[in-house]
């Protein structure tokens, strides 16, 4: 390793520190932005128990509709709404968008539920666990990535400190 300029090195140096910092910052973000994702889905599976204390068990029923016409099951009302939304003319975001569409086309939707209902639900809850796991494996990798980089900074910055070191020894030297 060349000694150079310790004024260059000290400028390395700080370049790493901000970088350090920079990336440190960032997955602090995206760890609060899994974080806030798990405390929606918790607070969904909650709200489902909630319902039922509140309303009895009729409500707390999931509910799946069938739509006869391309055999596909959706696992709620804002499903339906937001896939055939565009087809039907209605605004994605509509409380009421499922209700619209099925007026257009009455005899097009079965509501299922009970067993069949929660088969939907399942498989939804089965994809959504997945892409759940997947982004904490994506995280978990990027955090390793993060930590690997910040011990081979740390490992520069020490050959940088024990560099600038040597050149002050060297120039006492003369």
């Amino acid at each position: 390793m060349t000694t150079g300029n310790p004024n260059d090195l000290s400028a390395r140096l700080a370049a790493m520190e901000k970088q350090n910092a920079t990336l440190e910052e960032a997955m602090g973000k995206l760890i609060d932005i899994v974080s806030n994702q798990g405390k929606v889905v918790e607070s969904v599976k909650a709200g489902t128990v909630q319902k039922k204390r509140l309303f009895g068990s009729q409500h707390a029923q999931r509910v799946a509709i069938l739509d006869t016409k391309t055999n596909i099951t959706y696992p709620s009302l804002a499903a339906v709404s937001k896939a055939l939304a565009g087809e039907f003319g209605v605004d994605p975001a509509d409380h009421f968008g499922y209700y619209k569409i099925s007026s257009k086309a009455p005899d097009r939707f079965k509501r299922l539920e009970g067993a069949e209902a929660q088969k939907t639900w399942d498989a939804s809850d089965a994809t959504n666990k997945k892409i759940v796991d997947e982004t904490n494996a994506k995280i978990a990798a990027e955090k390793a990535a993060a930590e690997k980089k910040a011990v081979d900074d740390a490992t520069a910055a020490a050959a940088l400190e024990a560099a600038k070191k040597a050149a002050a020894a060297k120039k006492q030297g003369k």
